[in-house]
């Protein structure tokens, strides 16, 4: 059975980085099987400016509403809550992997 891979991307204040990090996910040799942006506590306008990627992957967004000075470490544990995937590759917001990272990671 192949593996099932979550790619999370904790976001805030930098929304057109995410949308390009998303969109930039959406070209990878290996789709992640789900794509969750996690807002933390950031603009909500993130949610429309993520509408025009849907596609073959699902995109799943979730915002935190406070905005606390540890919310980073919230957006980057929800992952497990919202995942439903066997493997979950955390991303940062402004790192944009190559196209065949995940590939390369579940060999």
């Amino acid at each position: 059975m192949e593996m099932r891979l979550s790619t999370v991307i904790p976001a805030y204040r930098r929304h057109d980085m995410t949308v390009r990090h998303v969109a930039e996910c959406l070209k990878s040799t290996r789709l992640p099987d789900e794509i969750i942006v996690v807002n933390d506590g950031g603009d909500p306008i993130l949610r429309d400016m993520l509408l025009p990627l849907k596609g073959a992957v699902p995109i799943r967004y979730v915002r935190i509403d406070q905005d606390i000075t540890w919310g980073y470490n919230m957006a980057c544990n929800v992952r497990f809550w919202v995942s439903r995937r066997d493997i979950i590759a955390l991303e940062a917001t402004d790192h944009i992997p190559s196209r065949e990272a995940n590939e390369n990671a579940l060999k």
